[in-house]
């Protein structure tokens, strides 16, 4: 199947096949893996067929990020349901003349969007179904959207062409009532492998959804990183310092920026006393000063004297002499030279070449020196599976080196009793160790 015959649900499939029980969307305390996610849109589906709702019928939702709000997208994407998401900072006469255009057959809303539409039940006679997302009780009128989510029998799934409407975007009131905006699946799908390859992600990418899901940026987004195999941490609405301490305690990634949003987020940074060490990429418009900023405040700088050091202690605590030549390259490269020296999938941490090997005695006069062998390291995969705290990253690029210099000596952890030899002259050295996949 080429992209343009790809759907928003077969992305959803692909995702659980592949990536199985890897993290796909965490909100709070709570994340569920792509196969979770997977089940959860299947069981929504379910319970939207049981309404009666079919292909072409749509359903308006107003209401903050939650990952029902998710669920949502997959459902309607399964049964080729078109989706139309509305803005909630709209007034309550510009969401009625949005409905009014839409003409759904089901509305969703939550507590914060309540009293916009808490009377509608009773006065907008033409909406056939109208339910309440997450946690609290539901207002009169409305149903839990909870309710939907039925197990058993799946319904077959809708037949739906890359063609065919995904979902429906408002854009500016240009005639007063908002326009929407139609996207049909292959846009979406198409537009995430563009975006996929631009910036180069993977499944080690994460994505902080703060921006809301009415919004084709946070929509586009969620469904690259589905697509490439990365999490996705979703908020309700955005706050900037809870927004630095989730980029710090998820290896958050990429964040999307419409202003203030990215000044907001470097002030709550500094007052935190953060250099958003894992951000490398902020997608969006803003002005250069910003811009400048950003690179200003939070570039990392590598510390290459530091690691030479670090291998060369590492070597000679394993009694070896010479030289180690370390590289820093960036996922991509390190991706090509997995797949063309090791035939590995993916970008990985670190990679050893050895040369000499172990050599315990220094070269005789005239003899050309010593060299141990080359390492190459990825800071951008090492930032991403650092260790928490101000000296998580430094600690973790040591680590790698040494792991890198080990694999140079011939140490290696192909099976159980190698890599706990291993993980020792690790904790030696670096005071920690960890299971690597070079």
């Amino acid at each position: 199947m080429d992209a343009q015959g790809f759907t928003v649900y077969d992305l959803l499939v692909r995702g659980a096949s592949l990536h199985r029980d890897a993290p796909a969307l965490i909100q709070g305390p709570r994340q569920w893996s792509f196969r979770q996610l997977l089940e959860r849109a299947d069981r929504l589906a379910s319970g939207l067929a049981g309404l009666g709702l079919a292909k072409g019928d749509r359903i308006c939702i107003l209401a903050q990020n939650d990952v029902g709000y998710v669920d949502l997208y997959g459902a309607c994407a399964r049964q080729g349901i078109i989706a139309y998401p509305i803005n909630w900072r709209l007034t309550a006469p510009e969401v009625e003349r949005v409905l009014e255009r839409a003409s759904p057959r089901m509305m969703v809303a939550d507590a914060s969007t309540l009293p916009v539409v808490g009377e509608w039940p009773r006065t907008q006679r033409n909406v056939a179904h109208w339910f309440q997302l997450g946690g609290a009780a539901p207002a009169p009128g409305f149903t839990a959207l909870s309710t939907l989510y039925r197990d058993g029998a799946l319904p077959p799934v809708a037949d739906v062409a890359g063609d065919d409407a995904f979902a429906v975007i408002s854009t500016a009131a240009v005639d007063v009532i908002p326009r929407g905006a139609v996207l049909t699946h292959a846009n979406v799908v198409t537009a995430s492998l563009v975006i996929i390859q631009s910036f180069g992600f993977t499944a080690v990418d994460r994505y902080l959804l703060a921006l809301p899901l009415f919004h084709i940026t946070a929509l586009g987004n969620l469904i690259t990183h589905l697509h490439a195999g990365g999490a996705s941490v979703l908020v309700a609405r955005y706050d900037a310092e809870e927004a630095v301490r989730l980029i710090d305690a998820h290896r958050i990634t990429h964040l999307s920026d419409f202003p203030p949003v990215l000044v907001n987020l470097l002030d709550a940074a500094q007052k935190l006393a953060s250099k958003l060490p894992s951000l490398k990429h902020v997608s969006g418009l803003d002005a250069p000063p910003t811009i400048q900023r950003l690179h200003d405040e939070q570039g990392l700088v590598v510390d290459t004297d530091r690691l030479r050091k670090v291998a060369l202690r590492a070597a000679a605590g394993e009694g070896a002499t010479g030289e180690i030549s370390i590289t820093l390259v960036d996922a991509g490269r390190i991706a090509e030279l997995n797949a063309e020296y090791l035939d590995g999938e993916g970008p990985t941490d670190v990679l050893s070449f050895p040369v000499d090997g172990l050599v315990t005695s220094p070269p005789g006069d005239g003899e050309p020196p010593v060299l141990i062998g080359d390492i190459v390291l990825c800071p951008e995969i090492a930032i991403a599976q650092a260790p928490p705290g101000p000296d998580g990253v430094v600690s973790e690029l040591d680590l790698l080196v040494t792991h890198g210099v080990l694999h140079l000596l011939g140490y290696d952890h192909d099976s159980e009793e190698a890599a706990a030899a291993m993980r020792s002259r690790e904790e030696a050295a670096c005071g920690r160790s960890g299971a690597r996949a070079s």
